[in-house]
């Protein structure tokens, strides 16, 4: 994911080459995930950012976008079988395609721009933040009746995610380039809450299908919250860059970016933390169906 702040990029994570790499092993049989896994990958030749899916055993994989500018996914709707993305960089502008990348088409009139496009759990609405700005916009999924919620003279708001019943959005707040926390808001925009307080940098949130849990990145590691800011805790403490997490539907096991280096890969870990392992494609996760 890559947040812009004022027109200067500043890269929370870095999207990595799609082929294929070794999977890991020592994953108890009982948990094995399944579904498909939508994620962001650069071509072999690191020039084209494209949309790709497979499964968590990074078998099946197929490209989704061809070469029509560079795309980012932002979210899947099963009510709707569309995935939500951006076409012409991590700021262009927002459009929608069918599960296997047939039927895309621009969002609305096509004027709509900006990065994280979600779906709202109803499939109705899409939240994302607007380019430049570090604002939080809604518009009906039809591309009709855009209008800010979030964002202040003063704060850049990033990427947001929405509770499972709709009512409810989290996001990173920055209040600097060096200081990020995690909020809560209605979708209107109202009654936003701060659960975090420690300032350290953050990029990206996940709430959890289950609507018990929030994940999110925190200095490198991948961190859970309730959703009343209570019990954070570290899930992953290592040597690696640790990013952009993604619940699995049954809100057991996240999947996410892993560096240990410049490139990133896709790992799965249990959501209590008893095991990770290898999907087998690098890049950056979008969304699980």
């Amino acid at each position: 994911m890559i947040s812009v702040w004022g027109g200067i990029a500043a890269v929370a994570s870095v999207v990595g080459f799609a082929v294929p790499l070794s999977i890991g092993s020592g994953l108890p049989a009982s948990a094995t995930p399944t579904g498909r896994i939508i994620y962001n990958a650069t071509s072999q030749t690191g020039v084209q950012s494209d949309i790709y899916s497979a499964s968590p055993a990074g078998t099946g994989v197929t490209k989704l976008t061809h070469g029509t500018g560079e795309s980012f996914a932002g979210s899947y709707s099963p009510q709707r079988g569309r995935i939500a993305f951006v076409r012409g960089g991590v700021t262009g502008r927002l459009w929608t395609m069918t599960a296997t990348g047939t039927d895309a088409r621009p969002l609305g009139s096509g004027s709509l721009a900006g990065s994280c496009p979600r779906y709202s759990p109803a499939g109705g609405r899409i939240a994302y933040r607007t380019g430049d700005f570090g604002e939080i916009h809604m518009v009906n999924a039809d591309g009709t009746h855009d209008r800010r919620i979030s964002g202040t003279a003063t704060t850049y708001d990033q990427c947001p995610s929405w509770s499972p019943d709709g009512t409810r959005l989290a996001f990173v707040r920055y209040s600097s380039f060096s200081s990020a926390d995690v909020w809560v808001m209605r979708d209107d925009g109202t009654h936003a809450t701060r659960l975090t307080t420690d300032g350290v940098l953050k990029s990206a949130v996940a709430w959890s299908p289950d609507g018990r849990t929030i994940a999110y990145d925190r200095g490198g590691d991948l961190w859970l919250t309730a959703p009343t800011g209570r019990d954070q805790h570290a899930l992953t403490e290592t040597a690696g860059t640790e990013s952009d997490p993604v619940w699995s539907p049954h809100s057991d096991q996240i999947v996410y970016a892993y560096a240990q280096g410049p490139s990133f890969v896709l790992r799965i870990i249990d959501a209590h933390g008893r095991w990770t392992k290898a999907v087998g494609v690098a890049g950056s996760p979008a969304a699980w169906h």
